[in-house]
């Protein structure tokens, strides 16, 4: 299943690693999970979304789209922020509140690479949220893809997925 987050062009993406050791204290808002338009991959991992409002957006996958369905409390429309990593580095820490983080997640895949300036940070790779079951790619140590829709336009995209 593909699904939209809508980053807001009026607050744009946060300026430092999404996923990282030191955004504790500094958790930034990069958009909302939106409920319409959605899809379904074919065997071929292709897919179409149609009426997609104007704007930027950051495309997310659910690996097991029935367990959305099955378990009956889809929730949209609630907030991706940038992820808080644990003492291990492996794991993305729970933020208890109603978000994309609330029961924190799990880096799938990734490269990571540490410095005195920003810590330790992923890089690259794939991260899942434990409460949702959605996952998004990071790219240069930002989120991926990031498209922007315009009025009466097709968008192609190639989503790279880490495993």
């Amino acid at each position: 299943m593909i699904a939209l987050c809508e980053v807001p062009e009026n607050h744009g993406l946060p300026e430092g690693p999404v996923v990282a050791c030191i955004n504790k204290e500094k958790v930034e808002r990069i958009g909302i999970i939106k409920e319409k338009p959605t899809a379904i991959t074919d065997s071929n991992g292709r897919f179409m979304l149609t009426q997609v409002p104007v704007g930027t957006y950051l495309i997310l996958f659910h690996m097991w789209p029935d367990k959305i369905t099955s378990s009956g409390n889809e929730r949209y429309d609630i907030i991706l922020t940038e992820g808080y990593l644990d003492e291990n580095y492996q794991e993305i820490t729970a933020s208890g509140k109603p978000d994309f983080w609330e029961k924190g997640g799990i880096i799938i895949e990734g490269n990571a690479n540490w410095n005195s300036q920003e810590g330790f940070t992923l890089i690259k790779g794939q991260v899942i949220s434990n409460s949702l079951g959605f996952c998004f790619s990071i790219r240069d140590k930002r989120p991926h893809p990031i498209i922007k829709v315009q009025s009466d336009s097709i968008v192609e995209i190639t989503l790279t997925t880490y495993f």
